[in-house]
């Protein structure tokens, strides 16, 4: 009886404290969605920066192709990263009619400082985990893979 009443008081902490991880979380996203630039970026936005960076030059309906979303999707959010002045569009030098992607200054500022951040985090989270037996981070990722099921399904 002990036990199961330690074991709940246990998994709520457990809970309390994901539940304030995932809060930090959000905080520290809303501070750093600049990304060293004068514009608020939103997830989407960032990641389709980096996916323009990784295929700079290709034109909207191979980007959507390589990263497996509608030619739309990519359409909408290139015509508001251009608002931002994130990306610019210019005819392709083989195919003028044709419109490629690149990233201006700005957008590749964007992209340097989301990878740093990235980097950074990483590197935190690494380095808790060196403190942990292999056996102890198997577990960790286990749970992670649950929780985000779970997530998922929400």
């Amino acid at each position: 009886m002990l036990y199961t009443i330690n074991m709940r008081k246990h998994n709520s902490e457990i809970v309390h404290t994901l539940l304030k991880v995932i809060h930090s979380l959000q905080e520290l996203d809303k501070r750093t969605s600049n990304y060293g630039t004068d514009e608020t970026l939103s997830y989407g936005e960032i990641h389709m920066i980096d996916k323009i960076r990784d295929y700079q030059g290709l034109h909207i309906s191979a980007i959507a192709k390589r990263i497996g979303v509608t030619r739309g999707a990519v359409s909408q959010m290139v015509k508001k990263l251009e608002k931002k002045g994130m990306v610019v569009k210019e005819p392709c030098p083989d195919n003028l009619s044709r419109i490629s992607i690149r990233l201006t200054e700005k957008g590749k500022r964007a992209a340097t400082e989301h990878e740093k951040y990235h980097r950074n985090f990483s590197e935190k989270v690494t380095s808790i985990l060196g403190s942990y037996s292999k056996e102890d981070q198997e577990k960790i990722a286990e749970f992670l893979r649950g929780l985000l099921e779970v997530i998922n399904q929400i």
